[in-house]
């Protein structure tokens, strides 16, 4: 897993500033919210950097039943370590809760028609 965002080391002096502004911009009232957002950040950053190795047509060839499929795999690996004893041997267990916030994202962009599309290229201005 990528290691918790600082968010002034992406955005520079005063993005904790900036964010809380998103904060109250979204009309998050409470810490849990604000606290969310960082994480949401987390999550969304690790998704753009799988994407770059794997992708959208591994999920698209699936849909959103290949989600489901890979949000079991991923429960069923977090009821396995929560057993007494057990240690994740590869991914950290917060990889895998990470995993499972961005199924969930993705499960949602393939419900609005937002998964595999083109990407969007900045227009040259002359």
């Amino acid at each position: 897993m990528m290691p918790p965002i600082d968010v002034e080391d992406y955005c520079g002096p005063g993005a904790d500033i900036e964010l809380v502004g998103l904060a109250e911009a979204l009309g998050l009232e409470t810490q849990a919210g604000i606290d969310a957002l960082r994480v949401a950040f987390d999550c969304v950053r690790v998704l753009d950097s799988k994407q770059k190795d794997y992708g959208p047509k591994n999920i698209a060839a699936f849909g959103e039943y290949g989600v489901l499929v890979r949000v079991n795999d991923k429960v069923q690996r977090l009821i396995n370590l929560a057993q007494p004893g057990k240690e994740p041997a590869h991914e950290s267990v917060d990889d895998s809760w990470s995993d499972l916030t961005n199924y969930g994202l993705i499960a949602q962009m393939i419900r609005r028609g937002l998964w595999d599309r083109e990407p969007k290229t900045k227009q040259k201005s002359n």
